[in-house]
Parts: C-alpha cells; structure tokens; sequence
C-alpha cells in the first residue's frame, strides 16, 4: 500500500524505536562533561559494547542505506522496485545489529529479541495493511509523517538476517573476553563509534524521498470525504483503439481481469492522486524507464475502495495541469474550470466527474450483443509447398459437411536426370542420362571414328543425344518417361460456388505472407479463371477493387482472453457504386464475384491474446474469384 503523502521511509518504525532506546540510555548519550576518572578510562580499555559499529560489513550496509534512500530514489538512476529491495536489505542489517549494540545483548537469548524487535514490525506491515497503517499512527505521534510500501515480496530480504546475526555474535563473543590492554587511538576510537551510532540514527529516521508539491496529471482523484479512503487504482492492461473507447462504453468492453493489479494508495481528506498511471506509479515510489501505458492520448481505470462498488473511469485528450497534492486551503481549487477537466472526486459511497472523465460502473458479466449471431467464417487453406510455384491437375473435387473443399491433385516430376555419358567403346558413343525432357548428351567415341550418340536419361519423352565427336553420330533414343508424384490432398475452406475450377483444369498454386495478411492465388494453367482468398487482410487495395473496412451499429463483445471485439462491414466500391458486405455476403461483377467471410474490428487488444486480436485493428477473410 502506498501512502500518498509523507517523506519518511521504510525504516521509521524500526528506527525510531532505537532512537527512544538511544535517549534512554545512560552510555551512549554520554555523561556530564567532568574529567575522565581511572574508572572511566578503565572501561575505555575494554572492547565498546558498540565497537560492533566499526565492522566493515555493518559500514556497508549503513552506506548502501544512506546513499540508497537520500541519492538513489526519485533520482531514476535505477528501477524503483530496485530501491526499494537495495533498503530493505541494507535496513536489515543496521537496525538488528544495532539494536542488539545498544542493549547490550550478550545472551542468545537477549540478542534474538533484538532481532525480533526489528523483524517482527518489518513482516507484519509487509503482510498486514491494518499493521502498517497502526505503525505510521504511532510514529506520526512523534510528528513524523511518512509512508510505507507495503510488498510482500519484500520479506526476501530476511536473507541478510543470517550474516546479521553472525555480526551481532561475534561482538557479543569479544565483549566477553578478559579485558585487554588499551587499543592505540582508543580515544578516537570511542568518537568514531559514537559518530557511527549518530550517523546510523539519522539515516534510520531521515530515510525516504522528498515530498512534492504537487502533480503534473491530466486526470486526478480527489479525496473529498471527511476521513482518510484507501482506494486501489487499476488501470486497463490492453492497447486501445482510443476514438472507438473513448466514445462506446468501457463498462461493457472490460471485465474484471483486463485491469491490471494495480497500487493501493491512502489519502487523508482533501488529498489528491494523480490517475495518470506513469505519474501515479511516481507518486507510489516506482521509478521506471518504461511505463506500461495505453497506445494513445487516452485510458481507463477501476477504482476500488470499501463501501462503493468498484467504479470504471476513462477519459481522452485532457491538458496535463499542475495539481496540489493537498487542496484542503485553497479556496480557488474548487472553482478552477481548468482542473475540473480531469477532476475525479471521491464522495461518501460514490465518485462525481464533474469534467470530461466519464465514468460508470464495473460490469462483471454483459450479455451477447445484438450482433453476436452473425456468421464469422474464416477462411484456411492447406496449400502445397508455400512460397514455391506449383501445377498440377485437379483429379477430384469434394464439398465437405464442414464447408471446406477437399481437392485431390497429381503433379509431374520435377526432379533432374543425369548427365552425359561417358566415353563410349570404338565406334559408339556411351549412355547419356538426360533431365526430364531432354535427353543426355551422347558420348565421345573412342579412336576418332565415327560414334552412336548416348541414349536420352530417363524423365520423359526426350530428345535423343548428340552425335559423338570424331565423325557424323547417330543421336541417341529418347528417354523413358519419368515417374509422377502420387496424387496429393489439398484442403481450401471457402464455399464450394465460389471454387471457379474443375476436375482436369491444370492450376499454378502461389501463396505467401504481405502487408495484406496471409494470401493464396490459384490461377488456371491455360485459362484466365483465377481465385485470390485472403485471411487477415487489412489493406483492402486488391487486383483493381478499392474496398475499406467499415464500423456497424453492433455493441461488440469480450472475448475469453480480455480483447474486445466488434463485427464491421466491408465497402466495396465498384462502377461509381460502394457496397457494404457483411460476413457471408457477396458481390457479383460481370466476370468477378467477391465474397466476404469474417470482418472484425478489435477496439481493446491483450498480449494475451492470439494473433490479431493483440493490437487495435480492422481486418477481414475475403475471396476474389475471376472467372
């Protein structure tokens, strides 16, 4: 949970409670200022039961500690969520070895309630919103107004706690022992210990970023109840399609699991909160280089808190202004038309959007719109060889029960024969093994007579070959013809009527991915019929017809993986005329026929979705048949 107002930091709690032991203790305040006495000097000659402070893993992780909260955060050097972790271990390291320090913990027993005394309010307002909020009231007694982060996963961080007690150990160990002899520069000793026990005193109470003085958000909550509101924000984790959200209905494009987790924030009255999510994240502590955020000038968020129903606010196009963190003195706040742009403001059980913010409430589940009966069908094919040409002849044709053709094809062989022969015996050229339609060369005679060209290699009806060199050859035969491919099965879902081919048509197949979505063309071998079938198509600037994807009165629907999706027309213009075909609907031309299967708009798209439903789009599965 993020308090929005405050500078203090995650180790007050811990801290301040060390800080009252500091002042309650006779030894490390220091005594009258009276000359040394022998006793004094003798107690000097002994380790300090705060020597431990002198330890370089205890100075590292109080220099982690300072450098981290007073230059690191808010600086936006490093990720916010790093900060905050890079605190919470440097913390537990200080305050427990510390607090055991200045107890005098020599015992097992009593260091392990040292430890408890700091672990123990650091798990529970990890774990505990009602902990964390009874923890900054006992410590805003003493005037010290701050925040705490409240991250389970924080409790990671426990991992120090292991060197930490080892440190704590080891000190306790050597305040045991026999008194030594006086250190050299035991005097200076004595002040950098004390300088250390202040240094970490001060780091403990004075950690955390500096508080702002306002905001600088295009929209903005406002806490206008007379008693402090923990409110959850959620923002929508989808691109949007900003005009078609902007101006439909939110309430129903977006269920409960298309927001994101969100941040927990608590305002006292009259305190303000950005909803602009990169601001707002700021405002929580989260420093990031990349802000997830909406593709355009536009958003959406739930706003959750006890005693409302959870609420969906979405707004676009607001000027960005200035907002004070706290309104509660200035009387010119309410009255600003400016502000009331973006003004959301929390009410005893409601939310009033007296500006451009539109609002309305979460609806978990919407019914079907009217539109969401109408046939969508896509259209598939399983083609041979992608991206290579391809003829065959068309053997069989059959309409499947599920609207899909099934074709059943043979394809000549394409493979190459040999080549030529080699040199042949006196007077006769050798065998040639030509490629499939041309026989292979015929072989050079021995002994410069005249020579038989090779026989034609087998692949089809060749030529013979040529004549051996060395006199007048005789060509060699033609070769055998080569063996086909077996016959192949090829699947193309469109109607059967819009096939424009027939058993025997010899057909070349051609497909591909473009910028118009997947393609296939099947064009007649000695014919000017062709089909061109396209999935996915979103420029509609095809074999000479000008076509556009167009809007429809239809609501839209959720689909299961959070998108958001609304059937949509295709606007063929053809002879001065435009026609709007929706899905199944076709056009016919004096030697053309265009059909359209599925046409979609995606208003909300999520990563979680499957291809083409991820981004806001127009596109469509339609055919062109020529005949």
């Amino acid at each position: 949970m993020a308090r929005r107002s405050g500078a203090g930091g995650e180790w007050h709690a811990r801290c301040y409670r060390l800080a009252a032991m500091l002042n309650s203790s006779r030894r490390i305040a220091g005594g009258p200022a009276d000359a040394l006495t022998s006793v004094s000097r003798s107690q000097r000659s002994r380790p300090s039961r705060i020597a431990v402070l002198r330890h370089p893993l205890f100075l590292g992780a109080l220099a982690l500690l300072v450098v981290n909260d007073h230059l690191l955060k808010g600086a936006g050097l490093l990720p916010g969520a790093l900060t905050g972790k890079l605190s919470d271990l440097a913390g537990l390291v200080v305050a427990p070895v510390l607090a055991a320090a200045l107890v005098n913990a020599r015992s097992t027993r009593a260091r392990a309630l040292a430890f408890a005394a700091v672990v123990a309010p650091f798990a529970a307002i990890k774990l505990s919103a009602a902990a964390a909020q009874l923890l900054v009231g006992l410590v805003g007694l003493a005037g010290i107004e701050w925040h705490i982060w409240q991250d389970p996963t924080d409790l990671a961080a426990l991992v120090v706690l292991v060197p930490a007690w080892r440190l704590s150990a080891r000190a306790a160990f050597s305040r045991d022992l026999s008194a030594r002899r006086a250190e050299e520069g035991s005097r200076a000793a004595w002040a950098l210990e004390r300088a250390i026990l202040g240094a970490s005193a001060v780091a403990c109470v004075a950690t955390g970023t500096p508080r702002p003085d306002g905001y600088f958000t295009d929209a903005y909550l406002v806490n206008a109840t007379p008693g402090v509101v923990d409110v959850r924000v959620r923002w929508v984790d989808a691109s949007l399609d900003c005009s078609a959200v902007t101006s439909g209905d939110p309430t129903r494009m977006f269920g409960p699991s298309a927001f994101n987790l969100g941040i927990t924030y608590r305002l006292d009255p009259q305190d303000t909160l950005p909803l602009n999510r990169a601001v707002a994240r700021s405002a929580a502590g989260i420093f990031e280089e990349t802000v997830p955020t909406s593709d355009g000038p536009c958003d959406v968020a739930l706003l959750e808190t006890d005693g409302m129903r959870p609420v969906v606010v979405w707004w676009s196009n607001l000027q960005s202004l200035e907002i004070p963190q706290n309104v509660k003195d200035n009387r010119d706040f309410w009255g600003d038309a400016e502000a009331a742009a973006g003004r959301v403001a929390l009410e005893p059980d409601t939310v009033v959007v007296p500006g451009q913010v539109k609002k309305g409430e979460l609806q978990t589940n919407v019914g079907p719109s009217v539109c969401a009966g109408a046939p969508q069908s896509s259209f598939q094919w399983a083609a041979p060889w992608p991206n290579l040409l391809a003829i065959g002849e068309i053997t069989n044709v059959d309409a499947l029960s599920d609207g899909c053709i099934e074709l059943t094809m043979n394809y000549p062989s394409i493979d190459d024969g040999g080549g030529s022969g080699g040199p042949g015996g006196p007077g006769a050229g050798g065998t040639g093994a030509g490629v499939a339609d041309v026989g292979g060369a015929g072989g050079e005679p021995a002994g410069g007579t005249s020579g038989t060209g090779g026989t034609g290699g087998e692949g089809g009806t060749g030529t013979g070959g040529t004549g051996g060199e060395g006199g007048t050859g005789t060509g060699g035969g033609g070769g055998d013809p080569g063996p086909a491919y077996p016959a192949q099965t090829h699947y193309l879902c469109i109607p059967l009527e819009d096939f424009p081919f027939s058993v025997g048509d010899k057909v070349e197949w051609r497909q591909g991915i473009d910028s118009r979505g997947d393609h296939v063309e099947i064009s007649a071998f000695d014919s000017e019929k062709r089909l061109d079938v396209y999935r996915n198509v979103v420029d509609l600037q095809l074999a000479g017809l000008t076509a556009s994807i167009e809007a429809t009165g239809c609501e839209g629907d959720r689909l299961g993986c959070g998108a958001f999706v609304t059937d949509a027309a295709v606007a063929v213009q053809t002879g001065g005329a435009t026609t709007l075909l929706g899905p199944g609907d076709a056009l016919e031309g004096p030697d053309f026929r265009v059909r359209v299967g599925r046409a979609e708009r995606v208003l909300a798209g999520r990563d979680a979705c499957d291809a083409g439903y991820q981004t806001p789009n127009a596109s469509a599965d339609l055919l062109i048949a020529y005949e």
